[in-house]
């Protein structure tokens, strides 16, 4: 029987980088100083969206990683999923930390 491992591998690597994501965006609501409720709210919307049972569901499917653009994509709708509204060039900042921390 042939190893398949790769294909469980996806649910490792969204959740570990979406813990980079919180604590980066969590330092960067501090540093800028934004109300504690509004950054609250913020962190709350994407940890609420991160570890949703359907996109939990969807992401135990055995499947092969995302592609570095299809990754960063479900980020911008994870972080778009709060109040928060980041540019293009502030998202790809995000997502350059976020790999770059795992």
């Amino acid at each position: 029987m042939q190893s398949c491992g790769y294909l469980n591998a996806l649910p490792f690597a969204i959740i570990n980088l979406g813990a980079e994501m919180i604590y980066i965006v969590d330092q960067r609501l501090k540093a800028q100083q934004i109300p504690e409720d509004r950054g609250k709210r913020v962190l709350s919307d994407v940890v609420r969206t991160l570890f949703s049972e359907k996109f939990i569901e969807e992401l135990m499917r055995p499947q092969e990683l995302f592609s570095m653009l299809s990754t960063k994509k479900v980020f911008e709708k994870i972080a778009h999923s709060s109040i928060m509204r980041l540019t293009a060039t502030s998202m790809s900042k995000l997502f350059n930390l976020m790999i770059m921390g795992v």
